[in-house]
């Protein structure tokens, strides 16, 4: 090709391809779509829209979402097409959960305490960064569904064996090809997409609490285990250890009544209390571990040792608590994102019937001939047969199965809050039980038991003696029952709090 045919076809090829990116700039291709839906007048289904409206008005948080983020229901082509980086700053959760601390991060070589392990499992929890990595796809997927078709560039030769006067003859030229996207096809496909990322970023806050949930719920159980052996350890110094333990007046006893069997009793109980207490020892290592596990931290961290659950708890009532699940549940908002998703997908797959078009443009030139031409091709599908008639049946059935599952999720969250409220409530009033009626008259007992034995005469003192050793059974066991209310209440506590999603565990009054 000689360089004079070689710039004309160049020449011709730029040309065109100016010409389609005005077009496409322009948006001339919009007209064909406002055209369409005003003849056809495509809408969703209205008892699911009546259903939609009715959702976002059970939340606040939704009503702001209506006016900022969610598209209207209108016609494709009556809508503002919004701009990429629109998008994507507004395609966020609502409410997002308050920080923890502003403090920085606290040092692993440093015992830590509760707020030192969920700092540091929120930043490196492999639950949690992978589903970090679920939003940055899905926002991936999000740009991806708005970008337009590149062109297509060809190369053509027609009649290149054809001999005339001037020797080998033939067309030769670069065509471009385009093709155009109508009835806002790209637009729908990035709201689809910005509310799966929406989605993704709900299911990031919901996986967040699941993690500080199962932290709190595991450091509870290792409070429990640390409290149990400081519990054993004093009782076993009650009765072996101290001068008025149960062994040394029962070793007394035997010299000076001859009472055998009262000795050998007050060892049977010390070598069991020795038992309980390396059993509770075990437990208390076992719960540390399983704590560092479900934090995500090395076994060797060192842990605050030997910590207490505190004794007063956060108030919650449960029709306050309720609500604010409901207004607040990361669970409920992927549900209702869902709706809205299949909202827009039902628009989405209407819209697929609007034919898309393809615009070529091939500029020849002959060598031989020292001639130019221009060629156009335009192809348009013609919606005759499929007209996606069951892929908007199955829009419309998720729509309606998604619209469900609102439900159904609203129902499980009350369900699960009914049964942490119960134990709450139950374990609450056990605790007030205890602490005002149970642990003073164990304690009272034991001194009183402690007294008449001291006062009792030589025919009493195995009667006194195994009243004593009752007094003492009862005060382990009234320290060892407040311990498991105690433990009760605040894994009811905390899992309240994680329905509630509270960062800084506090009333709901």
């Amino acid at each position: 090709m000689s360089p004079r045919c070689a710039l004309a076809t160049i020449g011709c090829a730029g040309l065109t391809l100016l010409v389609l990116a005005g077009c496409q700039s322009r948006g001339w291709y919009t007209e064909a779509d406002t055209l369409w839906w005003r003849v056809r007048g495509a809408a969703p289904p209205h008892h699911e829209t009546g259903f939609r409206n009715q959702v976002l008005a059970r939340t606040p948080a939704h009503q702001a979402s209506e006016n900022n983020e969610t598209p209207a229901l209108q016609p494709p082509a009556e809508q503002t097409k919004p701009k990429l980086t629109d998008v994507i700053p507004n395609a966020q959760p609502l409410d997002k959960p308050r920080p923890l601390s502003d403090q920085q991060s606290p040092d692993p070589k440093q015992p830590l305490d509760l707020d030192g392990l969920i700092a540091l499992a929120l930043e490196t929890h492999p639950t949690l960064v992978a589903a970090r990595w679920d939003v940055e796809a899905a926002r991936g997927r999000m740009i991806q569904a708005g970008l337009y078709p590149n062109p297509e560039i060809s190369y053509e030769a027609q009649n290149v064996g054809e001999r005339g006067p001037a020797g080998n003859g033939g067309l030769h030229g670069f065509g471009i090809e385009q093709e155009f996207i109508t009835g806002g096809k790209l637009r729908l496909a990035q709201q689809v997409a910005q509310y799966d990322l929406s989605a993704t970023d709900w299911q990031l806050v919901a996986r967040r609490y699941d993690v500080l949930t199962r932290i709190r719920l595991a450091w509870v159980e290792y409070a429990f285990a640390q409290e149990q052996v400081r519990i054993l350890e004093q009782f076993v110094r009650l009765v072996g250890e101290e001068e008025t333990g149960l062994v040394p007046l029962a070793r007394r006893l035997e010299k000076v009544a001859g009472l055998r069997w009262e000795l050998l009793r007050a060892e049977i109980e010390l070598q069991n209390a020795r038992a309980q207490l390396a059993a509770a020892k075990r437990q208390a290592e076992a719960a540390r571990l399983a704590l560092l596990a479900t934090a995500n931290l090395p076994p060797n961290t060192p842990i605050v040792p030997n910590p207490a659950l505190p004794r007063e708890v956060p108030t919650y009532r449960y029709d306050t608590t309720i609500t604010t699940i409901l207004q607040r549940s990361a669970e409920l908002r992927q549900a209702e994102l869902a709706v809205l998703r299949a909202q827009q997908e039902w628009q989405r797959v209407a819209v697929q019937n609007i034919p898309n078009f393809r615009v070529r443009a091939l500029p020849l030139y002959s060598a031989s001939e020292d001639n130019a031409q221009f060629q156009i091709e335009v192809r348009i599908p013609i919606p005759v047969f499929d007209r996606q008639q069951g892929n908007l049946l199955a829009a419309q059935a998720e729509l309606a199965r998604n619209a469900r599952l609102v439900d159904s999720t609203r129902l499980e969250l009350t369900r699960r809050l009914a049964e942490a409220y119960g134990r709450y409530a139950a374990a609450q009033q056990q605790a007030q039980t205890f602490f005002q009626d149970i642990l003073p008259r164990a304690s009272e007992s034991l001194k009183v038991m402690r007294l008449a034995f001291q006062l009792a005469k030589a025919e009493e003192l195995r009667s006194a003696f195994l009243g004593l050793l009752e007094a003492y059974r009862a005060w382990l066991e009234a320290q060892l029952g407040y311990l498991q209310v105690r433990r009760n209440l605040w894994s009811a506590v905390f899992e309240i709090a994680g329905l509630a999603q509270q960062d800084i565990v506090e009333s709901i009054p």
